[in-house]
């Protein structure tokens, strides 16, 4: 029996452990070591017809076809590849690439997830979440329009600098820490106007 895990991303950190079986290399992507739009075109995902609610790529890392996907050679250049023995165990760092096989009548993997996200008294609110709500929201935006988006994004969010560093912190609001109350009427805030 041949069991495959299309190469995908883990949006948390994960730990597969090989508890028996033949399982032939497992092979992973980092993808601060690419170019950021190689990686991603490398790996021309699906969002909506994936089995699990994390995206999946078209391309086989295992059987590359770079004609349909070109970039994919400058990915698996960059690719890290493990075998696990039985009892062995992996680190994979959140946003990952990785690609799995089994073969042999009987196999078993056992992964754990975890999330170095803080804890907070409301339900986790997923990052595939807000990718899916940023489809959705710029998504059909003209491409100069996006681009702007794209800059307050990378302002606000994925910056190495402080946003609010000129604010005091009594004026920082949701860039600053937020309680729990705070995150509640965020969340309110959110599904009430937009």
């Amino acid at each position: 029996m041949r069991i495959e895990c299309r190469a995908c991303r883990a949006f948390a950190r994960m730990a597969p452990c090989r508890a028996f079986g033949d399982c032939p290399p497992w092979l992973s992507i980092n993808p601060d070591c690419t170019d950021r739009q190689t990686t991603i075109r490398a790996h021309v995902h699906e969002l909506d017809f994936a089995p699990t609610e994390m995206p999946i790529t078209m391309a086989r890392p295992d059987a590359p076809d770079f004609d349909r996907h070109p970039k994919l050679r400058d990915a698996l250049e960059h690719a890290l590849v493990a075998d696990l023995l039985p009892g062995d165990a992996l680190y994979l760092p959140p946003l990952w690439w990785h690609h799995v096989q089994s073969f042999g009548p009987l196999n078993a993997l056992v992964n754990y997830w975890w999330s170095a996200a803080p804890k907070s008294s409301l339900p986790e609110l997923p990052p595939i979440g807000a990718l899916l709500h940023a489809v959705l929201a710029f998504g059909q935006l003209p491409q100069a329009e996006r681009r702007r988006w794209g800059s307050l994004f990378e302002h606000y969010v994925f910056g190495d600098n402080d946003p609010a560093e000129h604010l005091p912190d009594h004026r920082r609001g949701v860039l600053g820490p937020l309680s729990a109350e705070a995150e509640t009427r965020l969340r309110e805030r959110i599904k009430g106007e937009f």
